[in-house]
């Protein structure tokens, strides 16, 4: 980018009257080379600014979801301590009724073995 701007005319471009009027107010005179040279590095510095700040909000909300499901998990806490289920959750949909004496026929026929 930098060798395409120098191929340009810098008196055609927008900055150049601005940046020769704002230069005279500090009592500096702006050629035409030194308008190119500071150009020239000031467009890498733009777009890494510009590149670090789309980077920053789009990955952000992501890197702190991430960030929060990860918080206490064994690999990142070395005092990690899994939670123990004590209640034992059965579905009413699984559990069958049984008539007592289809029970004790089942019992009859293991004893028999």
């Amino acid at each position: 980018m930098g060798k395409k701007f120098m191929a340009m005319r810098a008196m055609d471009t927008v900055w150049y009257p601005a940046l020769k009027q704002i230069c005279t107010w500090f009592n500096y005179s702006l050629t035409k080379t030194a308008f190119k040279t500071v150009m020239k590095t000031a467009i890498p510095v733009v777009g890494f600014v510009l590149g670090g700040t789309i980077t920053y909000f789009s990955f952000g909300p992501c890197c702190n979801n991430l960030k929060k499901h990860l918080k206490n998990t064994i690999f990142s806490n070395p005092n990690y301590v899994e939670p123990v289920d004590d209640e034992i959750n059965i579905d009413d949909d699984l559990i069958i009724e049984v008539p007592s004496e289809d029970i004790a026929h089942v019992e009859e026929c293991s004893d028999a073995k």
